[in-house]
């Protein structure tokens, strides 16, 4: 089950809660707990939240930590959301709109997933967080049918090209 988000009802009961950031008053910084690194992070102003992909990116056993981690925060309050993860999920169902991957990562029966768009390697010129209520709905080439939807603050967006591919 997912944490409620404001101003929602319990359809999503907290999938949303994993879409955010929190407004920061300078530059964008991620908070991904060793053994994490970022994989993807961003403000949602609308939510004076924060929204964090993380990844373990060295080769080294960790035992009892999944590959990947999702962290959402309200303002300076505790995570709404936090899970863990082996291994994510890939899209490409936005590629005929421009340069636009998205990655997912399943917690329960939801997948909670970002989206960029930019040109690979060089830039990011936009980014979104949505929410699906199934692998296959992430999956399938039909697009619109996320359960909840939240735009990134541009100057927010910090993303790792490197390890982003199908």
């Amino acid at each position: 089950m997912c944490p409620v988000i404001p101003g929602r009802t319990a359809l999503v009961t907290g999938a949303m809660a994993a879409l955010g950031t929190v407004a920061l008053g300078g530059a964008a910084q991620a908070n991904c707990a060793p053994p994490y690194a970022t994989l993807f992070a961003c403000d949602i102003p609308e939510r004076n939240a924060r929204v964090e992909f993380c990844e373990i990116r060295d080769d080294r056993p960790h035992p009892g930590r999944g590959d990947h981690s999702y962290n959402y925060s309200v303002g300076a309050a505790p995570a709404e959301l936090y899970f863990e993860a082996d291994g994510y999920y890939f899209s490409t169902k936005y590629m005929d709109s421009g340069d636009t991957v998205g990655v997912g990562l399943k917690h329960g029966n939801y997948v909670y997933a970002f989206y960029v768009t930019g040109k690979y390697l060089e830039r990011v010129d936009s980014a979104q967080i949505q929410v699906f209520d199934s692998v296959d709905a992430f999956q399938s080439d039909a697009k619109e049918v996320e359960v909840e939807r939240r735009y990134c603050a541009p100057g927010s967006i910090i993303l790792n090209w490197d390890t982003i591919a199908p």
